[in-house]
């Protein structure tokens, strides 16, 4: 079982388990998927009661040196954003999930038609070979029957 987290952000206070306590994006991604936010830091407070911003699994094993075995304590700072950053962002992010989706289908669709062409060479030159195997058989069978007829007179 997980370590106990309390996250606090404005007037809400959220508690959840956290697998691996050590690892700043497993933290970051789980208080995200629970608060619905993002943009924000996570922060604490330490023993003098100076706000602590944490970005980093080492920043975190730092604070998790200074609990011991105890509860991880924390409170939200959201960032502020512009709407145009965001949008920009996002449109920026979608244009390049587009472009890697249409260079991997290229490049799936590249590699089936080398496997079809790959797979036509194969069936003609099978159909050589058979071609090439059944005409040696055809004047073995004829040498065959010009020695027997040169025995027979």
């Amino acid at each position: 079982m997980g370590r106990e987290v309390k996250v606090k952000h404005k007037e809400e206070t959220r508690v959840f388990q956290i697998e691996n306590e050590k690892s700043f994006h497993d933290l970051e991604k789980q208080i995200e998927n629970i608060l619905k936010i993002t943009h924000f830091n996570i922060c604490y407070k330490d023993e003098d009661g100076d706000d602590i911003t944490i970005k980093t699994d080492e920043e975190l094993q730092v604070y998790l040196d200074s609990i011991g075995q105890g509860k991880m304590k924390f409170f939200i700072k959201e960032m502020k954003s512009s709407n145009h950053d965001s949008n920009q962002n996002h449109a920026q992010h979608s244009q390049k999930n587009q472009s890697e989706q249409k260079n991997q289908l290229m490049q799936k669709e590249s590699a089936e038609a080398n496997k079809e062409r790959e797979a036509r060479r194969k069936e003609v030159d099978l159909a050589e070979q058979l071609k090439k195997e059944a005409e040696e058989r055809k004047q073995q069978e004829q040498e065959k029957e010009w020695l027997r007829q040169e025995q027979l007179r």
